[in-house]
């Protein structure tokens, strides 16, 4: 495994080398229930309240893409691969093209996987599956499809990873936009989703923030609610921090649960505060742990960015999906490749198999 950051500073390093391709029929793909069904979804989501996971699946029935992400515990508990494709490795989790984006690392943008969420231990296969199985639900196309699945391959096989060819954005500017949306004169106003928090209640949650954050002064706090997608009904907080230099920053404490991974049977023994490092080999601006009420929340800034797919033309897709299937190649180059490699067309015949299932779920409770 290698961490995203560390690949992407690596590029002009990497050499051309083959190795065999994986034998797909060691790899059979089963489900441990006939059919998804509501219940069923509902079993891998025990930390919800029935009212919240409600709220979640309604959502969830938006669009087909959306509906996958939601139930990403699902997925690992329901899907069993066999061979050495389900050798547990240090994995991505939630890896799919809405969950790549821009973070800053040093004050640089980089185009990253973005959701760590999710993040540990599971069968190797799986992570690869996620991925491709969510690309057959963002696009149609099967030739697009199966040229990215060959594009892993080449990757694995020791293909370098293309040059980012897209603008960065500025998220300094980000950051200040959202200073703007959210805050006036460093105190958060009333917005959609966002909670403001009495002086009781916040004095409360700060007497046991401000002991961890170090030379980060706090101007305010503020709950944020959110009710879709595979995070949906976690507690989450805003807060305005102001440096020492008096740069303000919004940022964000998520609160964590047991990655979805977990679902998969395998025990995740690493500390979950490193996860960071594991996938990106440092830790982006701003990033972190805290622990509020017993519970240990992830920090993070608000000042991200993405690539919105639906406004790129057909070849600026295709370059775009390619780095993110070439960043899901290179983490997991070192390990595929002590296993023999992968086979593209188990790849194709697999997310197929995944994708059909969710699909077809979707449009029976879509209806």
């Amino acid at each position: 495994m290698k961490s995203l950051l560390l690949v992407l500073v690596l590029i002009s390093s990497c050499t051309s080398y083959r190795r065999p391709a994986h034998d797909s029929s060691l790899n059979e793909l089963s489900f441990r229930k006939q059919h998804l069904d509501k219940d069923y979804l509902r079993r891998s989501y025990p930390h919800l309240s029935e009212e919240v996971f409600e709220v979640k699946f309604n959502n969830s029935l938006e669009r087909p893409l959306l509906f996958f992400r939601s139930y990403v515990n699902t997925y690992y508990q329901d899907t069993l691969i066999r061979g050495s494709l389900r050798t547990p490795v240090f994995c991505l989790g939630d890896a799919h093209p809405e969950n790549f984006g821009f973070i800053s690392f040093q004050t640089t943008p980089y185009y990253v996987f973005n959701d760590i969420d999710d993040s540990g231990i599971c069968p190797i296969g799986l992570d690869i599956l996620r991925y491709f199985s969510a690309l057959r639900l963002t696009i149609e196309d099967e030739k697009l499809i199966e040229n990215l699945a060959e594009a892993f391959v080449d990757t694995i096989n020791g293909k370098k990873l293309d040059l980012f060819s897209f603008k960065r954005p500025d998220l300094i500017k980000e950051n200040l936009n959202n200073l703007k949306k959210y805050t006036r004169n460093g105190q958060f106003i009333e917005r959609k989703n966002l909670v403001l928090l009495t002086q009781k209640e916040k004095k409360r949650l700060l007497s046991q923030i401000n002991p961890q954050l170090g030379d980060l002064k706090v101007l305010d706090m503020a709950s944020y609610h959110k009710n879709d997608g595979g995070s949906a009904g976690l507690s989450r907080y805003w807060l305005v921090v102001e440096t020492p230099e008096k740069h303000r920053e919004l940022i964000e404490f998520k609160e964590t649960t047991r990655p979805a991974v977990i679902w998969s049977g395998h025990k995740q023994n690493f500390d979950r505060s490193k996860t960071p490092q594991y996938i990106w080999g440092t830790y982006p601006d701003y990033y972190g742990y805290i622990k509020l009420d017993n519970t240990l929340y992830m920090t993070r800034t608000r000042a991200d960015d993405y690539i919105d797919l639906n406004k790129l033309n057909n070849q600026e897709q295709f370059k775009l999906l390619k780095y993110q299937v070439q960043l899901l190649a290179l983490f997991h180059r070192d390990n595929l490749n002590k296993l023999g490699g992968i086979n593209k067309e188990w790849l194709i015949l697999n997310s197929k198999l995944i994708a059909q299932r969710y699909q077809e779920t979707f449009a029976h409770y879509k209806r």
